[in-house]
C-alpha cells in the first residue's frame, strides 16, 4: 500500500493488523505476540508464538490439545523491524476501512480500538457476533456489509483518479 497507493482504491482490514505511519511496521507484532530468536549469533531467525495463557484463555478449551496443534511461525518480524515507517504520502493516502469483530478472541477489542484510535480509518464497520474469521463465522453478514459499503471503493477510486490527473499535469 505504501509503494503503490495509486493502484489501491480501498484498504480493507478484516481481522488484520492495521499499521500506522508513526511506528515501525513490527510494532503491532511486538505488542501482541511473544517472539523467540533462534539460530547462531551470525544468522538469527525470529519466530512468533502464542503463549499457553493466551491459548487457554482465548482460543482453546483443551490446552494440551492446543499445544500439540499450534506451531511457531513467522510474521516476518525481522523484516518488519528493519523496514522504514509507512509514509503519510503513500500508505496514509489510501482510503482504509476497518472491521471490528465483536467476538474476536485472537485480536482483543482493546487492540482493535487502539488501532482505530491511533490511525483512524475512513470507516469502522462492526459485525457484532463475528469471531476472528468472519468469512467463516458470519459469512452472510460480512457479504451484506461489504456490498453496502461499496461506496468507499467508489470514493477511493475517485480520489485515485484525482491524484493521477494532478500528477499528469505536473
Amino acid at each position: 500500500m505504501d509503494l503503490f497507493p495509486h493502484k489501491i482504491s480501498v484498504g480493507v482490514f478484516l481481522s488484520a493488523f492495521m499499521p500506522d505511519t508513526i511506528h515501525q511496521p513490527s510494532y503491532l507484532v511486538d505488542m501482541d505476540f511473544e517472539t523467540v530468536t533462534i539460530g547462531s549469533p551470525e544468522e538469527t531467525f525470529t519466530i512468533t508464538t502464542m503463549g499457553p495463557n493466551f491459548l487457554k484463555s482465548r482460543l482453546y478449551q483443551n490446552l494440551e490439545l492446543a499445544k500439540t496443534l499450534v506451531r511457531p511461525g513467522s510474521l516476518f518480524h525481522q523484516d518488519l523491524s528493519k523496514a522504514k515507517k509507512l509514509s503519510d504520502e503513500g500508505y496514509g493516502s489510501v482510503t482504509r476501512v476497518f472491521f471490528v469483530c465483536g467476538k474476536d478472541q485472537a485480536m482483543s477489542i482493546e487492540l482493535q480500538c487502539w488501532m482505530i484510535n491511533n490511525n483512524p480509518p475512513k470507516a469502522m464497520l462492526e459485525i457484532k457476533d463475528a469471531e476472528h474469521m468472519p468469512m467463516f463465522s458470519k459469512t452472510k453478514q460480512l457479504c451484506d456489509v461489504l456490498m453496502r459499503e461499496k461506496e468507499f471503493e467508489i470514493e477511493g477510486l475517485k480520489k485515485r483518479r484525482n491524484i493521477e490527473k494532478r500528477n499528469q499535469r505536473s
